[in-house]
């Protein structure tokens, strides 16, 4: 999701440059009459009609279990899969499209365009999900798990991801229950060094720097009470000088007999002066972190949207964040509720925000990373362990957009006119749902799955296939 933030990217990787077939998010499906949807303040359109076509082979990264593996920590008892799908045909057209997971060199599971795969999560080792053919390179894959074990309750999930040189993580605090657990990945053939930096309130935490060399295939893991013991608001600085990585930040949050919950991020997209957190489910001590990646201060602006528009936070909204530093600011004065949270700067920045389910005694976290508008199609694979829904915020002005979901291998699409300034909430069903944003659009997208009973709590933004890396080159549209 992250490039190298000095613009490199190394080509010998062989994940599959991209092609787009036609213009670039000019996405049809001619002749489907989608059901009316009745939303406030969505207006339900008919949909437009375009073909396009993704043709290059794609491949993803997965971390593998998070809780497990590291020694001299016991390993948690959690129930996983990983969930795999192809953009529908009718979505991307391209025939024949497949994909596969593998742990290892060894394939576990096998699928095609329109019906996603679904395989119990392997275990430690990193997995490799690939696509071949027809519209693979808008291949969409995510791990999950469930704990329930020792006291701690919750649901965690992140999207697989394209390997880079250089990511940041932010999640994780200081405070008695509190544990960070980070993991980095080698998919490559050869061992890769990396760096690891911890930087917090004050900057960068020298002390807390250390340097790793992981074996081709492998992963290691630490923890970041390790590395930086009672940080408040930590934040991970992942670089690769000979290769490329996969990293996550894994939280675990106790608090006495009750369960504070579990979640994982992925990498952050790269550093902007205006960054949007799609949706947040905010509860009681939710918070945005602010990281100032650069040498220069930041003074920032959070703007937090809901259903109904802009809302006031108590206590104000504007903070400055020292170079290299990480700085929080709560989200006081908010209903219980989602929300779309904009941070805007003036140098280039990166932001999360910590949602929280909460239902006496237990609560469940979801860490909400930035996420770069979507071009095109993105899709997300859903884990069902919760009522899922789409959380949706237009940059500057009204935009068209069509919402895919694929149920029993069946593509439904709705067509939805998405807001300005306020966060539009689309309920969703089946194994996987797909974003189509025309070109010239700009929509920030995530999907939030909660269930209050448990409560369970996870958040996965949308990411878009030229996001994810590689050139783009139009072509004409084949037959």
């Amino acid at each position: 999701m992250m490039a190298a933030s000095d613009g490199h990217r190394p080509t010998w990787w062989g994940l599959g440059r991209i092609l787009v077939v036609g213009a670039a998010g000019a996405l049809l499906a001619a002749g489907v009459h989608p059901p009316e949807v009745a939303l406030p303040g969505v207006e339900v359109t008919a949909p437009s009609a375009a073909v396009a076509d993704l043709s290059q082979d794609s491949r993803l990264v997965c971390p593998g279990i998070e809780v497990r593996g590291l020694s001299g920590a016991p390993d948690l008892t959690v129930r996983g899969t990983l969930a795999a799908a192809l953009p529908p045909e009718q979505v991307l057209g391209g025939q024949n499209a497949q994909l596969s997971v593998s742990d290892g060199n060894r394939a576990v599971a096998t699928g095609k365009a329109g019906q996603p795969i679904s395989t119990p999560l392997l275990g430690v080792a990193p997995a490799s999900v690939s696509g071949q053919g027809g519209s693979s390179a808008g291949l969409s894959a995510r791990q999950a798990w469930l704990v329930d074990d020792r006291g701690l309750r919750g649901l965690a999930s992140v999207r697989c991801q394209e390997p880079s040189a250089d990511v940041w993580l932010l999640a994780g605090g200081a405070g008695v229950g509190r544990q960070e657990r980070l993991v980095v990945a080698n998919p490559g053939a050869n061992a890769v060094a990396v760096s690891i930096d911890v930087h917090g309130k004050a900057g960068a935490l020298p002390a807390a720097s250390t340097r790793v060399t992981i074996p081709p295939g492998e992963r290691v893991v630490r923890l970041l009470d390790a590395l930086a013991p009672g940080e408040a608001s930590p934040a991970v600085h992942v670089r690769a000088a000979d290769g490329v990585i996969v990293a996550t930040l894994t939280e675990v949050s106790t608090s006495g007999t009750s369960s504070g919950g579990v979640d994982t991020v992925a990498a952050s997209p790269v550093a902007a002066t205006r960054v949007v957190i799609p949706g947040v489910s905010v509860g009681a001590g939710s918070v945005v972190r602010v990281v100032a990646p650069g040498q220069r201060p930041a003074v920032a602006s959070v703007s937090v949207a809901g259903p109904q528009g802009l809302v006031a936070l108590r206590g104000g909204s504007v903070l400055t964040v020292p170079a290299g530093g990480s700085v929080d600011l709560p989200l006081s004065g908010l209903a219980a509720g989602t929300y779309s949270v904009e941070v805007s700067a003036d140098v280039p920045i990166i932001a999360s925000a910590l949602g929280r389910l909460v239902r006496s005694p237990d609560a469940d976290l979801a860490w909400a990373s930035s996420a770069l508008p979507v071009s095109g199609v993105s899709g997300v694979t859903l884990t069902g362990a919760g009522k899922a829904s789409v959380a949706l915020r237009a940059q500057s002005s009204v935009v068209s957009v069509t919402l895919w979901t694929v149920v029993a291998g069946v593509a439904t699409p709705r067509e939805l006119r998405v807001p300005a300034d306020r966060v539009t909430l689309i309920p969703v069903t089946g194994a996987s749902v797909w974003l189509e944003v025309p070109s010239g659009s700009a929509v920030h997208g995530s999907v939030i799955e909660a269930d209050a009973n448990a409560p369970l709590l996870t958040s996965t933004p949308f990411v878009s296939a030229l996001e994810a890396g590689g050139s783009m080159t139009a072509v004409p549209a084949g037959p």
